[in-house]
């Protein structure tokens, strides 16, 4: 009996070591899920802050929208001029992507070190800007300048759309008239646009595309202005704290399967783009 009482001891004791190697196995992996799940920055654990050009407010929206419902991912658009944005990411110690109205400005914040990655998107161009109808007749630059129109202007030291018409303009020798029909400068494209809709004024310059997403609004197509088409990027900044999934929702915007698609639904031209992948290199 004492045998049997011993054996039955030492299976209980076999028993529980196992049980306890067990545990502490579990918890051993435990630790090393979380820990591998800790240094994964491939999903973004806060909130993706996109300094966005209001003039490419409608696709982005709808993009970001999208890519959140899919993959629970939180998008912050912040809405701006395209010059004002890239002064406010200088500025500030946040951000992951940033997105202006021409990629010129693109340009300035990698030669001020701030990008990691630029993807293109699409293009659009400045036009002439009217109320629907036309009421003011306006079909050329030099009935805009020979009458008493009221324009406004996209102040071109903040947005896209006002650096891409002075140039033009001034390489037209016409921008000095055009100041002077000038009555009201803004911030944005689409404060512009606003202007026109409300007949506050009787034209301005603004994208294509934000005529089209206008119905009070139309279009006049100024040949002093064909040159000027914008190229639309975005490009990743440097300061990240979560770059993986930065550069995943920069892809996401560049797919012609998935953020393309919204751009051409809005009237941009956008560039081929890759199909989605969702992993990034």
């Amino acid at each position: 009996m004492r045998h049997k009482g011993r054996r039955a001891g030492q299976v209980r004791g076999a028993w529980l070591a196992f049980l306890a190697s067990a545990l502490i196995l579990a918890m051993l992996i435990g630790l090393l899920a979380w820990g591998a799940k800790k240094h994964d920055t491939s999903e973004a654990t806060q909130p993706l802050i996109v300094y966005c050009a209001a003039g490419i407010k409608a696709p982005v929206e709808a993009i970001a929208r999208e890519y959140e419902q899919q993959y629970d991912v939180s998008v912050q658009l912040q809405y701006g001029g395209s010059h004002t944005l890239l002064a406010k990411i200088e500025l500030k110690d946040d951000g992951d992507l940033y997105l202006p109205g021409d990629d010129s400005y693109l340009h300035m914040a990698r030669k001020k070190d701030l990008l990691a990655e630029i993807l293109p998107l699409a293009r659009m161009t400045p036009v002439l800007a009217v109320r629907k109808g036309n009421p003011k007749h306006l079909h050329t630059l030099q009935g805009v300048l020979s009458g008493d129109t009221r324009l406004s202007q996209a102040n071109p030291d903040a947005a896209a759309v006002g650096k891409l018409a002075r140039h033009a303009l001034r390489k037209s020798g016409q921008w000095d008239t055009w100041q002077k029909h000038v009555v009201v400068s803004k911030t944005t494209v689409n404060d512009v646009a606003n202007d026109i809709a409300l007949g506050a004024v009787d034209a301005g310059i603004v994208w294509d595309v934000v005529v089209r997403q206008m119905p009070a609004l139309e279009m006049v197509a100024l040949p002093e202005l064909s040159a000027a088409t914008a190229h639309v990027a975005v490009g990743v900044l440097k300061k990240s704290t979560q770059p993986t999934a930065a550069l995943r929702f920069a892809r996401y915007l560049a797919s012609r399967d998935r953020g393309l698609r919204h751009f051409q639904n809005e009237g941009f031209t956008p560039v081929e783009g890759d199909r989605w992948d969702k992993t990034p290199e």
